[in-house]
């Protein structure tokens, strides 16, 4: 009777709060950690620009030139803009530089934003070169750390 009545209130509050409540997340996929379609705009695949957004900070926004990899954030107006009528403006990330960013194709994908568990990344598709989105507090400007792979690991092509 107990499990019966058990199994009756979690249904119940499963169904009040919503579907996906009580879905367990065990694995470190992008759609366990809450990426999905929402994250982004829903643009072709060979587009040159999509926009990115994260549900981890949901007020950040990130427009990314696929081809080339530049990648901006949706900022309030700090003086970019010379109208006193816009409130927001792109402003441009800066990336550190990365040893395996060293191939791109002109006039083609070449990068992509992904969502993890530690912060939006981006990634070069054709090497694998991978970077984190992280936050310069003393500037309050976002920029693109390097992830390196662990030393003694052999990349493949090397």
């Amino acid at each position: 009777m107990k499990r019966l009545l058990f199994f009756g209130l979690l249904l119940f509050f499963g169904l009040l709060l919503g579907p996906g409540v009580l879905a367990a997340q065990t694995d470190f996929n992008a759609e366990a950690s809450g990426a999905g379609p929402a994250d982004r705009t829903q643009t072709p695949s060979s587009a040159r620009y999509e926009v990115f957004r994260t549900f981890a900070l949901p007020s950040l926004a990130l427009k990314l030139d696929k081809y080339d990899g530049v990648v901006f954030e949706l900022v309030t107006n700090r003086g970019f803009i010379k109208s006193k009528d816009d409130t927001y403006a792109w402003q441009r990330t800066r990336r550190v530089a990365h040893p395996q960013d060293t191939g791109k194709v002109p006039g083609q994908v070449n990068y992509q934003i992904a969502a993890s568990r530690v912060g939006p990344l981006l990634i070069n598709i054709q090497t694998g070169a991978a970077w984190l989105l992280s936050r310069d507090p003393a500037k309050d400007e976002a920029y693109w750390w390097p992830i390196l792979p662990q030393s003694g690991v052999v990349l493949p092509g090397e």
